[in-house]
């Protein structure tokens, strides 16, 4: 069980699931004050490693009294409901268009099982939460942990319902999704854009983190790190630039290798990935593949016309 030190209040544990390529992948924040609060819970299929690292720290069930749930796929609250049921004085801060898939997850599971496929399953099916137990989110609402105040910022794009929570005190911004996945052996950031994608509202909610000017990122994928704003602006000008590539492509329907070569002659870091180990960099190869597609889908729907707003940036990263 891995379970890290990030500050004297703040911890990440490892609930990476058993799945070939997903070591290092997936975790979950825990902020201490007079106040326990978890950031995520990880998928059904994580649950024994979130509550052993838990029990790691010397936390009891009983000891947590809010999860902050960035938004609802699996890999970052299927394990909800059944957390919940053993954390009963819990309660989970939500986007309140994730509500009624917590408090009824049939077509949360079938949704999932259309766009994951086999790793849905390999995730787990999850389970109600009672209504009781759902906060709705707020932008810019405030959870009071006792040394540690939280600030809810909504930041849909990746999804609808997507939340980034930041402690107000040390700036540091805990970004789920919204942000793309960090590889920390290889110092990169992909992005991460799965149907259904807005993108448009994606890179708005970028302008809006550099706003808050936080001082590091705390990814659910995998860690966290300094440089924030640097970062978060750097990230924003490849999401528009993986933009303007695939729609160059629209017309040809060119299948999602080709479009990645294209990305990789002027996005060059990412090139970093042929470091990586097989399993990761097939890892990685599966995540891409969906988000090429998530720009085709938002592309399809919307248009490309927006992006004109961004010829300005500097491509060449």
């Amino acid at each position: 069980m891995e379970v890290y030190k990030l500050a004297p209040n703040v911890e990440f544990i490892d609930v990476s699931p058993p799945i070939y390529g997903f070591r290092n992948f997936i975790g979950v924040y825990v902020l201490r004050g007079e106040k326990i609060a978890l950031i995520d819970v990880g998928p059904l299929s994580s649950q024994e490693k979130l509550f052993a690292g838990l029990k790691e720290s010397g936390i009891a069930l009983t000891d947590i009294n809010y999860i902050l749930v960035t938004h609802i796929h699996l890999d970052h609250i299927g394990n909800l409901g059944e957390a919940m049921r053993q954390m009963p004085n819990a309660v989970a801060i939500v986007h309140e268009k994730g509500k009624p898939h917590l408090i009824a997850p049939a077509r949360l599971w079938e949704s999932s099982q259309q766009t994951l496929g086999e790793l849905a399953i390999k995730y787990g099916q999850p389970t109600p939460v009672p209504e009781d137990k759902l906060i709705a989110a707020k932008d810019a609402m405030r959870i009071d942990l006792g040394s540690t105040d939280i600030e809810v910022l909504l930041s849909p794009g990746h999804a609808s319902h997507h939340l980034n929570f930041l402690d107000i005190k040390e700036r540091r911004l805990f970004v789920g999704d919204s942000v793309g996945v960090y590889i920390e052996d290889i110092d990169l950031i992909r992005p991460d854009t799965p149907s259904p994608l807005n993108l448009d509202q994606a890179l708005s909610s970028l302008d809006k983190l550099i706003g808050v000017s936080p001082a590091s990122l705390c990814f659910t994928h995998f860690g966290c790190v300094s440089n924030a704003v640097e970062r978060l602006r750097s990230h924003k000008q490849r999401m528009a630039l993986w933009g303007r590539i695939i729609a160059e492509h629209l017309a040809d329907e060119a299948d999602w290798q080709t479009v990645y070569e294209e990305i990789k002659k002027t996005d060059k870091v990412m090139e970093r990935l042929n470091l990586l180990p097989p399993d990761l960099r097939e890892r990685e190869f599966y995540f891409i593949e969906r988000s090429i597609a998530g720009y085709i889908n938002y592309f399809k729907k919307y248009g490309t016309e927006f992006l004109k707003a961004y010829t300005s940036l500097n491509w060449m990263v």
